[in-house]
């Protein structure tokens, strides 16, 4: 498998719960031996028009890993990140239900959170396609909410279950006004018919400003790194 030949395992962070003070889920990073950062081998793999291969190939060995692990978790939500082409591949809903029947993963404990870091894809196909994962029992996140104007329109046509708010907001939210108002209104917009995740969260005063406005989910440093699974797994043991 091409996934192999670079090496690739997975760390786990996790998603908070910060009204309850307990983990929601954890999200499924990917990381490589032979790459120096995630970033580098997508790109490469996408150079190598193997994107789709890597993209597949990291959901199949993340979900593996996962289910060895989860019963001990208590089996929370698992974050996998996903491209847009990734989902609209015609190949993708057969493989993902290939890999299903191996493992013992339920849909409605997956949420398949999208990456936009990439060219626009057929909207059309991909809200299709997300119709499709929904009724299926697959959550639907929306990574990065914030970095430009292309999320807001993902927003309206994609209608996502989760909303993840990049790590700008988080940082310095403690001393800054204007951030914890936008927090705010979208903690407001977000949970009518969702949820909301504020990510980037790496300090006490930050994480308790995010708590102060009503922030029900977040996930950062501060809440816990990234880490083999075999390192929360310790953890739920003790």
């Amino acid at each position: 498998m091409f996934i192999n030949q670079l090496d690739v395992y997975h760390v786990v962070q996790p998603i908070m719960n910060l009204k309850e003070n307990r983990v929601h889920g954890y999200e499924a990073l990917i990381r490589s031996r032979k790459r120096h950062s995630p970033d580098v081998l997508f790109q490469s793999a996408k150079e190598d028009n193997r994107l789709f291969d890597l993209d597949i190939g990291s959901i199949f060995k993340a979900c593996k890993t996962w289910s060895r692990s989860a019963t001990f978790l208590d089996k929370p939500n698992l974050y996998l990140n996903v491209f847009q082409s990734t989902l609209v591949d015609p190949d993708f809903n057969r493989k993902l239900h290939s890999l299903l029947r191996q493992v013992d993963i339920k849909p409605s404990s997956i949420v398949l959170e999208i990456n936009e870091h990439e060219d626009a894809v057929d909207l059309g196909k991909l809200k299709q396609v997300i119709r499709d994962l929904k009724s299926q029992g697959f959550k639907i996140a929306l990574d990065d909410i914030g970095q430009g104007v292309s999320t807001i329109r993902a927003i309206v046509e994609i209608e996502p279950d989760i909303a993840k708010i990049d790590r700008f907001f988080a940082k310095d939210l403690a001393t800054s006004p204007k951030k914890k108002k936008l927090v705010s209104l979208m903690q407001q917009f977000f949970t009518e018919e969702g949820m909301m995740i504020l990510e980037g969260l790496e300090n006490e005063a930050d994480l308790q400003a995010a708590k102060d406005l009503g922030v029900s989910y977040a996930q950062g440093f501060h809440l816990g790194r990234p880490e083999p699974v075999a390192h929360y797994l310790a953890g739920a043991k003790a």
